[in-house]
């Protein structure tokens, strides 16, 4: 199998999804957008900041 061929958008007459952002071969959908890896773990990172500085605001953890 090659580099730009598996995972769960390639299986059998279906079209490839593409990144939304990039363009790459897509591995994930998050909100109904697809993405690659690489920019999907930028979204999730991103979000799992921005929780995790809302609950040190709001005094529930502390780091």
């Amino acid at each position: 199998m090659k580099s730009d061929e598996g995972g769960v958008f390639s299986e059998r007459g279906s079209r490839k999804i593409h990144c939304s952002i990039c363009g790459k071969p897509a591995s994930a959908v998050i909100e109904g957008k697809a993405y690659c890896y690489e920019c999907g773990s930028k979204i999730v990172r991103e979000r799992l900041r921005a929780q995790l500085e809302e609950l040190r605001r709001r005094g529930v953890v502390s780091f």
